[in-house]
């Protein structure tokens, strides 16, 4: 995945994250709001650390 869709995704992730803590937090929610934020951050990271599925050519040689 290009490094350009990846910071998009990022930024996506973040957002979401972020505004979802901020509603969780208004919510009351007790340790909801920091799964939340705990899950968002490991997405971002986990788009940047784990390398990207290539296809393997087996053809015996």
């Amino acid at each position: 995945m290009p490094k350009n869709i990846r910071a998009m995704l990022s930024v996506i992730v973040a957002l979401v994250g972020a505004v979802t803590f901020y509603v969780e937090m208004q919510a009351g929610a007790g340790a909801l709001k920091w799964v939340v934020l705990a899950l968002a951050a490991f997405m971002i990271y986990a788009v940047w650390l784990f390398p990207e599925a290539k296809e393997r050519n087996d053809n015996g040689a």
